[in-house]
């Protein structure tokens, strides 16, 4: 069966379940965003949320126009995704969210509590990185420049290394996937938004972050990290197409698969049977009927 989309998915939700996730989705005209503030605690209280439509996620465009994005025409909230670039670039916070190209590498954020099992799952410390050949010379050299020279532009960066011209930015864009995928690097900044520009502003992540949340992620193992991210999804959704979850993170099915059934066995989440299997966070059983 095709994966439910988040509107497909909402449709069918039972009456009582549907109200609860569409007062956390903030999808009500009298609940929409007002404020950057505001922006910033529906992060807090939701876990990881979209900054645009398009994933399974509670996204804050949709969450300024207080509709999904399929019920406006031509399925675009035209105004949502303006106000929502234009306040995301003064959202991202020490003491309170991260912003990443994250879920299905789409512009995430991500509340503080989650932020010592992002890290866990990767490798912050480039030169270590490097060394266990978790990344590529390249993704050093950028990460070393970062080092040195203080938080830089993606544009500054690329430039500033020789990575010119269509080829050299498809190089420069691989590079900095591995940086990020590896947690080494997190975008601190972003600018004004230009087509084939890269907007985001990079910092070293392990600079960046509190020494403590680097200290909490060394309690981790990756698996604890990854079933970590994975719940926290879950729950940042209240209900998703279980097969949804198998695409977010870019893990195999495997992986992701024993994952769940974790999940599953110590009562983390659950699961509604049916012809697309649901996964709902402990926070919808009451709600669910027959669950």
């Amino acid at each position: 069966m095709p994966i439910l989309s988040k509107t497909e998915l909402f449709k069918i939700l039972p009456s009582e379940a549907h109200d609860v996730v569409f007062k956390a989705h903030r999808i009500n005209e009298l609940r929409r965003l007002q404020g950057r503030e505001q922006t910033q605690s529906f992060i807090d209280d939701r876990g990881i949320v979209s900054l645009f439509t398009g994933t399974e996620l509670p996204s804050i465009q949709e969450a300024i126009e207080g509709t999904l994005a399929s019920d406006t025409h031509d399925g675009i909230i035209k105004s949502g995704f303006g106000i929502a670039w234009i306040w995301a670039q003064d959202l991202p916070d020490q003491s309170r969210c991260m912003y990443c190209l994250f879920l299905r590498e789409k512009a995430t954020f991500i509340a503080r509590r989650h932020w010592a099992s992002l890290i866990a799952m990767g490798s912050p410390d480039h030169h270590q990185a490097r060394k266990a050949k978790y990344i590529s010379a390249i993704a050093y050299q950028l990460a070393n420049y970062i080092e040195t020279q203080g938080p830089t532009s993606g544009d500054l960066l690329r430039k500033a290394l020789g990575h010119t011209g269509r080829s050299g930015g498809q190089t420069f864009r691989r590079a900095r996937r591995e940086l990020e995928k590896q947690w080494i690097i997190v975008p601190i900044g972003i600018g004004e938004h230009r087509r084939g520009a890269d907007p985001h502003t990079w910092e070293l992540t392990g600079r960046w972050l509190p020494s403590h949340i680097l200290e909490e992620a060394l309690a981790l193992s990756r698996q604890e990290a990854m079933a970590n991210i994975l719940l926290a999804g879950i729950d940042a959704t209240l209900a998703v197409d279980e097969q949804a979850v198998f695409r977010w993170f870019g893990w195999t099915r495997s992986i992701t698969g024993r994952l769940v059934k974790g999940l599953l066995e110590r009562e983390a989440c659950f699961r509604v049977d049916g012809s697309n299997p649901i996964l709902i966070s402990q926070t919808l059983v009451d709600a669910w009927p027959r669950v």
